[in-house]
């Protein structure tokens, strides 16, 4: 997932660190073209919370993360996690479709979790 960390609910200032940590980390623009309001946060098991900037092991990642966000009444959702610095830009490590609200076991998967597995010497790389 591109986006990870906790919710900035409106703050400014936030909203202005988000979009800097964005464009610093280019996920704007090599993933999405703005920055978001809000981030979703990602828990993996173990409590091990994502933030932005957030760096973690292969072994930490392998199990499929707890994911909430700030959701709108009668809204659905798609959840994609890919890995732009895969040398093909195609990797899909987990894409869900139609997820009500942040439920996200109740949505399509189109791709099950797996987690990232850079090829070892190709340093970190943006989930």
């Amino acid at each position: 997932i591109a986006v990870s960390g906790t919710f900035y609910y409106g703050q400014r200032d936030t909203i202005v660190d988000i979009d800097k940590a964005f464009h610093d980390s280019k996920i704007v623009p090599d993933i999405i073209d703005t920055s978001p309001k809000e981030l979703v946060k990602v828990t993996y098991p173990g409590n091990i919370s994502i933030e932005l900037g957030t760096e973690i092991t292969p072994a930490q990642s392998n199990t499929e993360p707890h994911l909430t966000w700030t959701t709108k009444q009668s809204a659905y959702y798609t959840i994609a996690m890919v890995d732009p610095d895969a040398s093909t830009r195609s990797i899909k490590h987990w894409l869900v479709m139609n997820v009500a609200g942040d439920q996200v076991s109740g949505g399509h998967i189109v791709t099950g979790y797996s987690g990232p597995h850079p090829p070892e010497g190709t340093g970190l790389h943006r989930n």
